[in-house]
Parts: structure tokens; C-alpha cells; sequence
């Protein structure tokens, strides 16, 4: 199915954000308003990081997340309303085409990646079901593993530079009539059969409340959108606790994407607009705000 992108909206309208991504040169904040619309903001990804156009999308009902691919040049997006992930490539006269990509089963909200070399990478099931695919070109599907059981509910999932997999997911430990609900960090092996490492805290402070969004860097430092507790935590390549770069509580952050080619990362947060926050993400981790 092919479309294109229509006519921008009015500004003004009460809109949700639910996924952020940037392709070459342009920053993509995805948006759903409260009239069932889709909707693009597209911001320059250098200083002063000027917002660009406002664009609408009409094949995509109940979009939960995009992700980019340069490879391809195109935007992933994942859609619980029609079942699908939508492709949209970005054509040299600056239009975009919009093709159904994947029909597939979606059980709940869940996340998009890709991986080191581009391809899509989606976590799918729950309990002894739940497992992580990778997808190609032409939708073609590379791997597929079952992820270990005691991964109760997957939500996303990011390729470090060995090729193993950190997952993060939610856990629900029941004893007796009451059930403790875990958010937890594991690596696993690109055969999904063993744990290597899990992110551990070391108190109450480190534990994790319902975290909305991980990004990787280079170096496989993890960094976490702990939206419940308002804050930002960067882990470092074992999945140790390093410290909380950004905490604000008031306006908890939502979606996260690092730029390689700036050393930036950008954020968007809950109750703060739709503009992103741009920071500079250095090996000493995320340094001072540029905007």
C-alpha cells in the first residue's frame, strides 16, 4: 500500500508523544492526538536545532514507535491499530512514500531498535513465548530466538557491539495473594539461551519504575528513560549503575535517541512540549544541555 504524507496539521493540538528517531539530518518527534492522528514534527539536528515543518500521516492509526535506518532511508513504524510496521521512505525531492511493510501480531505497546548494521530489531510474546526477531530488507526475517522464560514481558531490546542483546523487560513475582512487579536489565547470547549480565541495584535508589525507552552508544554504555522516577540513569558496559545525568521529575523523560555522528542525545519528556532537549553525550557521558 503505497500514500503519502498529507497536508501539515494546525498547531495547537493536544498531542502525546510516543516515538522519537532521527534520519540524516532531521530530527522525527512522532506524535498521536486525541482525535486518533498522526502526526511528524521534524526538528535540524544542529544548533539552534530550528523545528522545520509539521507533517500528518493518514495510513497510521495507533502508532507506538519509530525508529530510522540510513541504510534504507527510511522510518520504522510500529502501528497496534492495524497490525503493521509501516515503512516510510524519504525520497529525494524531499516527499515521502509510506508502504504497509510487515503485517504482524503485536500483544502490547512495545519498542523498536535497530541493530548495529541497521536491520530491525522488535522483542515479541510474553513468558516462555516471548522472543526477539530481526528483520532485513524486504521485510525479510534474519534471526528469531526465544528469549530465556523467566523474560515474562519484553519490551525492548538493544544490540551491544559483541552482538548479544540487552532486554529490557518486566517481571511479576507473586507470593501468596500479593504480586511484586520488577523492572529488570538482562543480556543475553544471540542464541537466547544464557544470561550473561543483569543490571542489579545495589538499593531502593537504583531500582528501576517503569522505564519507557533504553539507547546504546558506542561503548555500550546504557542509557535508561526511568520515567516513573522522573530521571535519566547511564550504566556502563558491564550494566553497572554509574549515575542519574538527568533528573526532573516534574517533566519525566519519554524517549531517548543518541547521535553518533554529533555525540548528542537527544530527549523528549512528558509535560514539556514537543520540542527535544539536546545534550552533549561525551565518554565522560551526558555533559551540558546545548538547547
Amino acid at each position: 500500500m503505497d500514500n503519502k504524507f498529507k497536508a501539515s496539521l494546525p498547531l495547537g493540538k493536544k498531542e502525546l508523544v510516543v516515538g522519537l528517531t532521527k534520519l540524516r539530518s532531521e530530527i522525527y518527534i512522532l506524535c498521536r492526538t486525541v482525535a486518533s492522528e498522526t502526526v511528524f514534527r521534524v526538528f535540524h539536528d544542529l544548533y539552534p536545532f530550528k523545528f522545520q515543518k509539521e507533517i500528518n500521516v493518514e495510513s497510521v492509526t495507533f502508532p507506538e514507535d519509530v525508529i530510522s535506518s540510513k541504510k534504507e532511508n527510511c522510518l520504522y513504524v510500529i502501528d497496534t491499530g492495524s497490525h503493521c510496521i509501516w515503512k516510510i521512505i524519504r525520497e529525494l525531492d524531499d516527499t515521502y512514500q509510506v508502504k504497509k511493510w510487515l503485517s504482524i501480531d503485536i500483544d502490547w505497546s512495545t519498542v523498536l531498535s535497530v541493530t548495529r548494521d541497521e536491520n530491525l530489531l522488535i522483542v515479541r510474546g510474553s513468558g516462555p513465548l516471548s522472543r526477539l526477531e530481526i528483520y532485513g530488507k524486504n521485510a525479510t526475517r534474519l534471526l528469531s530466538i526465544r528469549l530465556p522464560p523467566d523474560i515474562q514481558f519484553p519490551q525492548q531490546a538493544v544490540e551491544t557491539s559483541t552482538g548479544n542483546f540487552i532486554i529490557l523487560h518486566e517481571r511479576v513475582d507473586e507470593t501468596g495473594a500479593s504480586a511484586t512487579y520488577n523492572w529488570l536489565l538482562w543480556e543475553v547470547t544471540r542464541d537466547g539461551k544464557n544470561v550473561n549480565r543483569r543490571y542489579i541495584p545495589q538499593n531502593v535508589e537504583q531500582e528501576l519504575n517503569t522505564p519507557r525507552h533504553l539507547s546504546i552508544d558506542l561503548d555500550d554504555r546504557v542509557l535508561v528513560a526511568d520515567t516513573r522516577k522522573g530521571r535519566l540513569l547511564l550504566l556502563d558496559c558491564g550494566l553497572r549503575w554509574n549515575r542519574i545525568p538527568i533528573h526532573k521529575r516534574n517533566h519525566p523523560p519519554l524517549r531517548l535517541c543518541y547521535d553518533e555522528a554529533q555525540m548528542q542525545l537527544i530527549v523528549t519528556f512528558e509535560l514539556k512540549g514537543l520540542r527535544p532537549r539536546i545534550y552533549d553525550f561525551n565518554s565522560h557521558g551526558v555533559d551540558r544541555r546545548l538547547r
